[in-house]
C-alpha cells in the first residue's frame, strides 16, 4: 500500500468515525448535568461556596464506569468582577473541586475520591455516589484579603467530566462525541 493510499484510507476512517459519533449523539439523549443552586457566604474572613447539582448519566457513561473506566468530575469555579473591562470580566480567581468516580467490581461498590482533600467514600449504588458528588458544601473560594476593594463580584460554577483521564482510545472517541464529556452551563451567583 502506497503512502498516498494509506493517507486516504486513514482520512476516510477518521471521517467515518466522526460521522458515526455525530449520528450516535443525535440518536440517543445524552447525559445531563445541571447546577440547581449555588451561593457564596463569608465566615471568619474566608468566602465559601455551597452548590447543588443534578447529574444524570446516559448508558454510555454508565457502561464505561461499570467496565473499569474511572470518571473525573470537576466543579469549575470562577470568581470575577463583571464588565470591569467593557465587555470582558476581570477574573479574580479560578479554582476547581475534583472528584474521581470509579467502580470496584470485586466489592460491587462505587468509590468517590475527593481529589482536593484525599478523602474517599464508598457506595453500594451509583445514585448514592452521584448524590454525594451533587452537593458541594463549605468549599473555600476566596480569602477576604484578595477581594477587590470596589465593584460587584460574582461566582460562576459549572460541573463537567474531564476526558483527559480517559484511556487513549476512549479519549479519541470522546473528542468526536460530546456525550462522553458532558458539562453543565455556567451558573452565576453573587457574593453575599
Amino acid at each position: 500500500m502506497s503512502a498516498k493510499t494509506l493517507g486516504r484510507w486513514l482520512f476516510g476512517l477518521m471521517l467515518s468515525l466522526a460521522a458515526g459519533g455525530l449520528a450516535q449523539a443525535e440518536a440517543a439523549p445524552g447525559p445531563d448535568f445541571q447546577i440547581l443552586s449555588a451561593h457564596v457566604y463569608k465566615r471568619n474572613l474566608v468566602y465559601y461556596l455551597d452548590a447543588r447539582a443534578e447529574t444524570r448519566f446516559d448508558d454510555k457513561l454508565r457502561d464505561a464506569l461499570n467496565n473499569g473506566v474511572s470518571l473525573l468530575l470537576i466543579y469549575d469555579v470562577r470568581v470575577s468582577r463583571p464588565g470591569a473591562w467593557w465587555w470582558f470580566d476581570d477574573t479574580v480567581a479560578t479554582l476547581s473541586q475534583r472528584y474521581r468516580l470509579r467502580y470496584h467490581p470485586l466489592s460491587r461498590r462505587y468509590l468517590v475520591d475527593n481529589i482536593n482533600t484525599g478523602v474517599s467514600y464508598s457506595y453500594a449504588r451509583l445514585s448514592d455516589a452521584l448524590n454525594m458528588i451533587d452537593r458541594v458544601q463549605g468549599f473555600p473560594v476566596l480569602d477576604q484579603s484578595l477581594m477587590p476593594k470596589s465593584g460587584a463580584v460574582v461566582t460562576d460554577v459549572r460541573l463537567r467530566v474531564d476526558t483527559a483521564d480517559f484511556p487513549l482510545p476512549l479519549r479519541v472517541r470522546a473528542f468526536f462525541n460530546t456525550a462522553w464529556h458532558p458539562s453543565s452551563p455556567w451558573y452565576r451567583c453573587d457574593f453575599r
